[in-house]
């Protein structure tokens, strides 16, 4: 799809190509799709002020992809160029040793003058502080990351509304539509706002968070790739927006949890089930397994994936505050415990 921006001569040619068809179809009287093609068959070549209003709005007969409103508001934000769109920055080779750059093309430049950009970039801007998408960008940051938005609802006869949301800031242009979604802001809105929070480390509360933020600013350099193939890139932790209200949970969970242990896997025990893997009996006072211990590599200032209130597979919950999922997620149907595989305790829960 190339996408189209109407003008005179399109409008004229689009009227000779389906003149006949509207004229066949068209009722002066009829449903609201045949007065709309009686009324194109008249005068379906004049380009009148209201199809200029609709133009430039992007309703009527404009049409634009994601893709190329990417290419737009990245013109927008780097002063006016654009870019050749690509879904790579290098090809390399399988060892390594032969690196083929993948260089930027700029295919034309904004018609816009510097004045014009720095308007552009305040009206925008105005979108996310006071305008549509502000109830979705509240507490954002904008002094330290200044972000520029346009929310959309576009429209297709016979069809829900159509969102559509698109943004930018000096380091990304993030775009988003929903098919028969609603409102840009209602339904994309919050998602693009995750995608920045994740990329910039931004919590709810607005404060900006670097050891959390998963590419501050775009990745530069290439992944080091050895000569057997294997490849060196960089490690990125996983991105909690909600990292702090977790360590909370977590301890509170903890001291609801009492004096409660782990249970030490008997190494005596082989699994009921044949799969010669350690099994753990249950400790005196009605315990049943509830899921492995959190690996002791992991332990260490690391959140567990489940927290004291959470339901388990077999709609236990766990009071230990400390359990993770496992390889198995609830208890065995018969009643018998868990079989860790070697090495792995067991924690236990009040039955």
């Amino acid at each position: 799809v190339t996408g189209r921006v109407p003008d005179r001569q399109w409008k004229q040619s689009y009227w000779d190509a389906n003149k006949d068809a509207w004229c066949k179809s068209g009722k002066k009287d009829g449903d609201y799709v045949q007065k709309i093609a009686y009324e194109n068959c008249l005068e379906g070549n004049r380009m009148r002020a209201g199809d200029s209003v609709n133009y430039a709005i992007g309703q009527g007969d404009t049409l634009v992809t994601p893709i190329q409103e990417a290419m737009i508001y990245s013109a927008l934000s780097n002063g006016g160029t654009l870019y050749r769109p690509t879904i790579g920055k290098a090809i390399i080779s399988a060892d390594g040793k032969h690196v083929q750059d993948i260089k930027p093309h700029a295919q034309a430049r904004l018609p816009m003058t510097p004045k014009l950009n720095k308007a552009i970039d305040q009206a925008l801007a105005g979108v996310v502080t006071q305008g549509t998408a502000a109830w979705r960008f509240g507490g954002w940051p904008q002094k330290q990351i200044p972000m520029h938005a346009k929310t959309g609802t576009a429209e297709v006869y016979g069809k829900q509304t159509t969102s559509y949301f698109s943004t930018y800031t000096k380091d990304y242009a993030v775009i988003m539509t929903i098919s028969q979604g609603g409102t840009g802001s209602g339904a994309s809105g919050p998602a693009v706002r995750k995608i920045y929070d994740a990329l910039y480390g931004v919590n709810q509360d607005g404060k900006i968070d670097k050891k959390k933020a998963l590419l501050p600013s775009p990745q530069k350099n290439l992944p080091k790739i050895d000569s057997d193939g294997s490849i060196d890139a960089p490690q990125i932790k996983p991105y909690n927006p909600h990292g702090d209200e977790t360590a909370a949970r977590q301890q509170a969970g903890d001291q609801q949890a009492g004096d409660e242990q782990p249970a030490v896997q008997d190494p005596g025990a082989l699994d009921p089930g044949g799969q010669d893997q350690q099994a753990a009996e249950p400790p005196a006072g009605g315990l049943q397994p509830a899921a492995y211990q959190q690996p002791p590599d992991a332990a260490a200032g690391t959140p567990p994936l489940y927290q004291a209130g959470d339901q388990f597979a077999d709609g236990a919950q766990d009071t230990t505050g400390s359990a993770v999922a496992g390889p198995t997620g609830d208890q065995q149907s018969d009643g018998r415990p868990y079989a860790a595989p070697p090495g792995e305790p067991v924690i236990w829960r009040r039955s």
